[in-house]
């Protein structure tokens, strides 16, 4: 027997299948994620991602009936937390503008992801899997008419009027790594293609119920690599490893393969696959080894140093929200010990850039910015609200978070949040689980789709 589910868990008896008009609500926010076209409001308040000032409130209406008290105490809860930093960080009162905005931005985030939570939770769990790998296709498809040319005067008109600099260029640096210009599709760099297919290849490999989503998320991580020359892509590997381990099925059945011999087969492609993405990247890792790659030091070393010398200093409460303006010192050092003090040169930043966007791991920018107490109470806030909408899975929803923060930076953006959004909505729908039964014939179909969570995960 099940056990009883919390009353303030989400529970839609009859989700909806994701078709016709009411999906698009879901596919228009999703595509303004993907393009982060940002708005700069007065008083240099910026949202990075415009669409979702409209697209948020409207999932919100949409999916009301479901808001609970519960999940508005963690909000509100996560809030305090951030709130907390303005007054305990070093230097509150010379920071507290850029802190203010970050906070209000931060709760922003929040309630965008949780407006992506809610209508995620709506949608028919292999419908949902469905959609993942279209987008994903889609996204795929399109950048190889960029590489060929057809659509990159399209796309590159539009990142001029989209993006307030036009974007960033990397003509040169993909003619080195790749040999070939990347597809930048529409964004502002080629790694927010490749974000976009990590996320949309994970949704897929998680929710679908097909037998072969393992062989297909490997495809697509060679395929995305391939084409992106972005490692980004490669991160799909520990996310398909994360599913295996922490993601099967809540109720199982007859399998055409045992679960080891599946795993052996799984493991056997993945070293192909991993083997042919080094070759790929060959060019990006001799980069990376002699020092020459900006991205891996961005987001990878300096962000580690950062933290170290921050929490070094103030070690409950870090920098404060949105505080790196209060580190620059400890930026500059962080890049001096990672070997990179050039790339930390404010004369060589231009006027686009400052010292605080260069923490570029969202990861370590919790950190930075909540300081080891404050992270810890986040983090168990954050649980709480998984709880309260009734994911059970809570380890596997935090492994594949750890996994994203590590893509890109803005810890406390619109843009990451929506990321945690769908990792808290995959785990949910991973104990929809599927009951699978042997028919007389031998064959497997599915049998039944139980929409509420049945009990902790094993």
């Amino acid at each position: 027997m099940m056990p009883p589910v919390d009353s303030d868990s989400f529970h839609d008896p009859e989700p909806v299948p994701g078709a016709g008009l009411d999906s698009l609500p879901l596919i228009a926010h999703l595509v303004g994620l993907y393009l982060a076209v940002p708005l700069a409001l007065p008083g240099g308040m910026e949202f990075p991602v415009a669409t979702t000032l409209v697209t948020a409130p409207l999932l919100i209406a949409m999916n009301a009936p479901h808001v609970r008290a519960s999940h508005l105490a963690w909000i509100v809860g996560l809030v305090v937390v951030a709130g907390l930093t303005l007054l305990m960080a070093p230097h509150a009162s010379a920071f507290l503008v850029p802190r203010v905005k970050g906070l209000i931005l931060w709760t922003y985030s929040i309630v965008v992801a949780y407006a992506l939570v809610l209508e995620l939770l709506r949608w028919r769990r292999e419908r949902l899997a469905k959609v993942m790998l279209a987008f994903a296709l889609t996204l795929l498809a399109g950048c190889v008419l960029e590489i060929v040319g057809l659509l990159r005067p399209v796309s590159d008109a539009f990142r001029v009027l989209a993006f307030p600099t036009g974007g960033l260029e990397f003509r040169e640096r993909d003619l080195e790594i790749a040999g070939f210009e990347r597809p930048l599709l529409f964004t502002s760099e080629p790694s927010d293609v490749a974000k976009f297919l990590l996320l949309t290849s994970f949704g897929y490999v998680a929710l679908s119920t097909s037998r072969a989503k393992h062989l297909v998320g490997l495809a697509l991580c060679i395929a995305a690599t391939a084409i992106t020359r972005s490692p980004i892509a490669v991160l799909l590997l520990p996310l398909q490893v994360l599913v295996f381990a922490l993601g099967r099925p809540l109720v199982g059945g007859p399998r055409w393969i045992s679960r080891p011999l599946t795993l052996m087969v799984f493991v056997a492609a993945a070293i192909l696959v991993t083997g042919a993405a080094a070759g790929l990247l060959g060019a990006r890792i001799s980069q990376a080894v002699e020092g020459r790659d900006a991205s891996s030091t961005i987001r990878i070393v300096a962000p580690l140093v950062i933290a170290w010398e921050t929490l070094r200093v103030s070690p409950w409460w870090g920098a404060g929200i949105s505080g790196t303006e209060s580190i620059e010192e400890s930026i500059v050092v962080g890049f001096e010990l990672a070997g990179v003090a050039a790339l930390a040169d404010p004369a060589a930043l231009g006027s686009e850039m400052t010292l605080a966007n260069l923490v570029a791991n969202a990861f370590w920018l919790h950190w930075i910015n909540l300081g080891l107490l404050g992270g810890s109470i986040a983090i168990l806030l954050l649980g709480g609200l998984m709880k309260s909408i009734g994911v059970n899975r809570i380890w596997f929803a935090l492994g594949a978070i750890f996994v994203f923060s590590h893509t890109m930076g803005g810890a406390h953006a619109p843009y990451f949040w929506s990321f945690v959004a769908t990792c808290i909505a995959v785990a949910w729908h991973l104990d929809s689980s599927v009951l699978l039964e042997l028919r007389p014939a031998g064959t497997v179909e599915n049998a039944v789709d139980l929409q509420q969570p049945a009990g902790p995960g094993v």
